[in-house]
């Protein structure tokens, strides 16, 4: 009801895309050692993500403003606009963006690799190490804490207490 616009143009597209790559990696994935090579790969990308938001978040605003502004190619804003700060207001503390350009779309992802995470470090048989699986979820949950994303806290608790009821009891005395 609305005329198309290419903001509207483009969340159709990433919709799209979204059940596309869905499809796409449930017809690819077929072996228990491509999905461990694919839940690497997500926690490992994930993990970085998060500790390039935490290192942007401690640096100086000019610098972190500097760095940001260099993905301007990418159509990513640039200028003070790359820094987000809570209800807009510069007065109130710091938002991390990582390389997203909201703390709310990266507090999104940050729920979905910080429960995998999660998830693999109570698995009897984890794709990586439990000490690898503790600093990425020490950096992930840092990271997360530094995007003040309340509906993101609230969705990874969600999504926690989901894995402790299915799957990982002993979670459900770590989230008390």
């Amino acid at each position: 009801h609305a005329p198309l616009t290419a903001n509207v143009l483009r969340h159709l597209a990433e919709i799209l895309l979204s059940i596309l790559l869905f499809v796409l990696v449930v017809n690819s994935v077929r072996t228990p050692g491509q999905l461990r090579i694919l839940v690497t790969v997500l926690i490992l990308a994930g993990t970085v993500s998060a500790a390039i938001g935490v290192f942007l978040y401690i640096l100086p605003d000019e610098l972190t403003v500097r760095i940001l502004s260099v993905l301007r190619v990418v159509r990513y804003p640039s200028g003070s606009d790359v820094l987000r700060y809570i209800e807009d207001d510069p007065s109130r503390p710091l938002r991390a963006t990582s390389t997203s350009v909201d703390p709310n779309v990266l507090g999104g992802a940050l729920i979905f690799i910080t429960s995998m995470a999660t998830a693999q470090f109570f698995e009897s048989r984890p794709v990586v190490s439990k000490r690898q699986l503790t600093i990425a979820v020490c950096l992930l949950l840092t990271c997360m804490i530094l995007t003040f994303s309340r509906g993101s806290f609230f969705g990874l608790a969600v999504a926690c207490f989901a894995l402790a009821l299915l799957r990982y009891p002993r979670l459900i005395w770590i989230g008390l």
